[in-house]
């Protein structure tokens, strides 16, 4: 079954905009790579945004303590990039279309198999694989265990519009499968 919503379910948090955000101490279950190799995760939003354009979803990304970050770019695009802070290098995929507002509730998916490049990537909407380009800047070796905090709602100074909620991240790559499952409601086990 699909699912549809035309508003978001409890319980949700509404960003403004203008300086909302809601932060998680910094903590080693959130950090995916040790400078020298990344692990596989994904991260699983559901939103609905009233401003598709620079919607910060999620970010593990402060000044001199990048690791990733799961946003609706300034270009109304999906973007999921990580960051090797030592090597000033990226890796991303983006979207090939902007995301539309259509005033419901989607959820938003990013997966990454950590095979350190960009193919390694994914993007997803509402269950179905995004047609995304990779991209990199650098040589990105892998992510290092940094100290940001985990933020929703915001990224660096960009701060989303809209409503976050059911984030969740795994510690593994989810499948298309399971991605498919998690959209329509079935529960996803975590990595031990």
């Amino acid at each position: 079954p699909n699912h549809v919503a035309n508003t978001m379910s409890s319980p949700y948090y509404r960003f403004d905009g203008v300086n909302d955000v809601i932060t998680v101490a910094d903590s080693d279950h959130l950090t995916f790579g040790n400078g020298t190799i990344d692990n596989a995760f994904s991260v699983v939003v559901w939103a609905k945004p009233e401003d598709v354009t620079n919607f910060s979803m999620v970010a593990k990304y402060a000044s001199s303590h990048f690791e990733y970050y799961f946003t609706l770019d300034g270009s109304d695009k999906l973007l999921f990039l990580l960051y090797d802070t030592s090597a000033s290098a990226n890796i991303s995929m983006l979207s090939d279309s902007a995301i539309s507002l259509d005033g419901e509730t989607c959820c938003y998916v990013g997966t990454y198999s950590g095979s350190g490049a960009n193919s390694g990537l994914k993007l997803y909407k509402n269950g179905t694989l995004v047609s995304s380009t990779g991209g990199s800047s650098g040589s990105y070796v892998a992510m290092e265990n940094k100290d940001a905090t985990f933020d929703f709602g915001k990224n660096l100074s960009v701060f989303g519009k809209g409503e976050i909620s059911k984030t969740h991240v795994y510690n593994k790559e989810l499948t298309a499968t399971e991605v498919k499952e998690l959209y329509s409601g079935a529960s996803v086990p975590f990595k031990y």
